[in-house]
């Protein structure tokens, strides 16, 4: 795999060797940041969720965000983000939680203004995922979630999200959502 634009430009990293990590293909992720090309700068704190390779995590750094949270249980998805995270020498910009990301959420203390939410299609409770990143304040006041995710699986939002966009590439969809302001944070 390789990192497709930004300051890591054509930097190679590893995949896990296991089939229960599925890569977003190059042009998939290529789409997914000229989308969101806009939203990432030094400022951008973003949390991969289901990070398997990084992949997208990495992308993000490489083209400008300030810093990532990657967080998977996997063994050998850890394995493989430990090696990533070396080879590349993002240490000082990544953070790795190496538990369930219900534990990690929980843990965690920083806020995220981009979030790609990513996890193995049979992991689909979308709405499970999403109220937890909520409930944990997790979320900075207008974060983005990309949200990928087969065709056969819908997204059901929680109450409190919104979806502004989606894209379908083939037999995957990414969905863009957003916590709505609560009507405390809207007077």
């Amino acid at each position: 795999m390789r990192i497709i634009a930004g300051d890591m430009r054509g930097r190679v990293f590893l995949a896990p060797k296991t089939d229960k990590t599925r890569p977003t293909l190059d042009q998939v992720r290529e789409s997914l940041f000229n989308i969101l090309r806009e939203r990432i700068d030094e400022e951008t704190t973003v949390l991969d969720l289901f990070a398997g390779s990084g992949a997208l995590a990495f992308e993000a750094l490489s083209r400008g965000a300030g810093f990532a949270v990657l967080c998977d249980s996997g063994r050998e998805a850890v394995k493989t983000l430990r090696q990533n995270i070396a080879s590349l020498r993002l240490e000082d910009k990544t953070e790795l939680y190496a538990i369930p990301y219900e534990a990690a959420l929980q843990r965690m203390t920083k806020r995220f203004s981009l979030v790609f939410l990513d996890p193995p299609y049979e992991l689909c409770d979308y709405e499970k995922m999403l109220s937890l990143l909520r409930e944990t304040g997790r979320l900075e006041e207008g974060a983005l979630i990309a949200v990928e995710r087969s065709v056969r699986h819908p997204l059901v939002l929680p109450c409190g999200f919104e979806l502004l966009d989606e894209r379908k590439y083939r037999d995957t969809v990414i969905s863009f959502v957003t916590p709505c302001k609560t009507t405390d944070e809207k007077e």
